[in-house]
């Protein structure tokens, strides 16, 4: 008796899961809203190499940064408070690498 249900639980969560994979639309999907996240993380992840980069790649970061910053100007609603917390951080990244291509050209 014991197996039965065992089995009988076993399919019931991998057709919930087959389910699942079938409705794009579902909660576990990832929306193309929060792709910000992974450029943040991209962009933001660089910063302790900032020195190591040339004043193009500074620039092209910092314009990144830029375009980021206006993508997150236009988040609201439930992802507000979670904005804040990014635009802040997003903005300590561009000054880190505002602050190093204005030394590397100093240098110069």
């Amino acid at each position: 008796m014991k197996k039965i249900i065992f089995f009988a639980l076993i399919g019931v969560c991998g057709l919930g899961m087959l389910a699942g994979s079938m409705f794009p639309d579902s909660p576990g999907t990832v929306f193309a809203a929060d792709d910000w996240k992974q450029e943040f993380a991209e962009v933001c992840g660089k910063t302790q190499n900032a020195m190591e980069f040339t004043p193009e790649e500074l620039r092209s970061l910092i314009n990144r940064c830029i375009r980021l910053e206006e993508r997150l100007n236009e988040l609201n609603g439930p992802q507000g408070s979670e904005r804040k917390v990014y635009a802040t951080r997003l903005k300590m990244c561009k000054e880190l690498y505002i602050y190093t291509l204005e030394y590397r050209e100093k240098e110069k």
